[in-house]
């Protein structure tokens, strides 16, 4: 429950991705921050609500790791917690962090660094309440799917396409 250092040698700081992190001894959603939003703001992957601040999860990131605050969204004292650290590296990971503008087109071409076709996107509006979109190659350019149920879902207009350097939603 007090604050703390996690070191587990990835560098955050400077190269930037995501923590993932998740409550095992109790019912409680998991937590995602990422170094595009910055540090103390959560997404939740089983919930479609907008990102929240000031719930002392991961409150910064570090050259070898992250710190987490004193607070019960990631950090409770006297439960069991688990996480994931994704750092941003070709051909694995990416973060796009992109606004969108009320005269976009339906689809829109995104910029990224991964330096090959993509497999996955996983995305949310974290401003408004919505659902996730998560995307995988093997669905096929028009489905999708969400975190929340395990149908796939027609992604409509002209699918996704990816290449070495953007994706296409």
């Amino acid at each position: 429950g007090s604050a703390q250092t996690i070191t587990n040698g990835i560098d955050l700081n400077g190269e930037g991705g995501l923590v993932w992190t998740k409550q095992r001894s109790d019912v409680r959603d998991h937590q995602l921050y990422d170094t595009a939003r910055g540090a103390d703001k959560a997404l939740e992957s089983s919930d479609t609500i907008a990102q929240h601040t000031g719930g002392a999860g991961v409150i910064a990131f570090n050259s070898n790791g992250f710190n987490l605050g004193a607070g019960s969204r990631a950090n409770q004292n006297g439960e069991e917690y688990v996480s994931w650290t994704f750092r941003k590296a070709p051909k694995f990971f990416d973060i796009i962090d992109h606004t969108q503008t009320g005269s976009e087109p339906s689809t829109v071409t995104l910029n990224h660094n991964l330096g090959c076709d993509v497999g996955m996107i996983i995305a949310k509006v974290y401003s408004h309440t919505n659902a996730w979109i998560v995307w995988h190659k093997d669905l096929g350019s028009n489905y999708s799917m969400n975190f929340d149920t395990d149908a796939k879902s027609y992604f409509g207009g002209t699918g996704v396409s990816t290449s070495s350097t953007s994706i296409t939603i």
